[in-house]
């Protein structure tokens, strides 16, 4: 697609909304509209729809736009987008069932030419059990910086995100088995393997590090909420693959992707808890500036965010 400042289409409907949104702020509150049309753009499609359930309106004493639905005020209308009812579900069956896959949708991404680092292979364990990993999960705000080994790093990713059938297939549950969901981490302590951005090779097995570096000073900026967890030897970050999940499932993709960062952070927990380590989910990142950092391609999503360490 083109770049959305030289896209004319996109610029016109911009346009639009601007003088929409200009038009409501100055009319008298009596005459301002029940309704706004909402703008959504991103770069695998753009859509305008009304949202007809949105009450919107400007205090004088700060102007700024509140909208509120059901009487809980909301500020990004994502999840009111990407609902189904009985009038949207049979389009939205209908272009899945539309649906022609590419060659490379359920090829798991790879870092071709970029330095690797081969995981040691490992086997399944008989112990511990589940059930008691299951009870001994906790959070830890203390976490070692000392780098996990490189075989106990393999078990954790190769069990938490590995292939381990055909198709890109593994423990995380995929729509549509797409595998749209891509692991990385960030490593900024100096030790067997260098500071740096590495994805995860699902199907070979290896690091391969795609931005060469890594100060922790600047990743505390990029995720604020790394404040509250001391020392940390590992940050996660959990990508998706935008282009793949819309093809097929249009903008309610996005909420699969979302539910995918969830079983993969579960299995990162649970793994990490098994081997005597921590990892501790976060909230508050900077998903853009992530992704500028990572040099992710304008489709890809920044979904969730870890910090890995043996506790303290």
């Amino acid at each position: 697609m083109p770049a959305p400042a030289t896209h004319p289409i996109i610029f016109f409907v911009w346009l639009v909304s601007f003088v929409v949104l200009v038009l409501m702020l100055t009319s008298p509150s009596a005459a301002r509209p029940r309704y706004v049309f909402v703008l959504e753009f991103h770069p695998c499609f753009v859509r305008v729809q009304p949202v007809t359930a949105l009450t919107c309106f400007v205090v004088a004493a700060q102007p700024r736009l509140t909208c509120n639905v059901r009487g809980y005020t909301v500020g990004d209308p994502f999840f009111r987008w990407t609902e189904l009812d009985t009038s949207s579900f049979p389009e939205w069956r209908d272009h899945i069932v539309s649906f022609e896959p590419e060659g490379d949708d359920h090829e798991p991404r790879t870092y071709p030419g970029h330095p690797r680092w081969q995981l040691p292979a490992v086997r399944a364990r008989l112990w511990p059990s589940l059930d008691r990993v299951l009870r001994r999960r906790r959070r830890h705000d203390a976490l070692a910086t000392v780098l996990p080994s490189p075989r106990t790093l393999s078990r954790l990713l190769r069990h938490a995100h590995g292939v381990t059938a055909s198709l890109g297939r593994g423990p995380v549950p995929s729509a549509g088995g797409l595998q749209a969901l891509e692991l990385y981490l960030v490593s900024w302590n100096q030790g067997w393997l260098p500071p740096g951005v590495y994805h995860f090779d699902r199907a070979g097995s290896w690091l391969s590090q795609v931005v060469r570096g890594a100060e922790l000073v600047m990743w505390r900026e990029l995720v604020p909420s790394l404040a509250l967890v001391q020392g940390g030897a590992l940050l996660w970050v959990f990508v998706g693959d935008g282009r793949r999940v819309a093809r097929k499932y249009a903008e309610r993709g996005y909420r699969f992707l979302l539910m995918e960062a969830g079983h993969l952070m579960q299995n990162l927990c649970l793994m990490s808890e098994s081997l005597g380590l921590c990892t501790v989910p976060l909230g508050g990142f900077l998903e853009r500036d992530i992704a500028r950092r990572m040099n992710l391609p304008v489709e890809d999503l920044v979904l969730y965010v870890a910090v890995c360490g043996a506790a303290l």
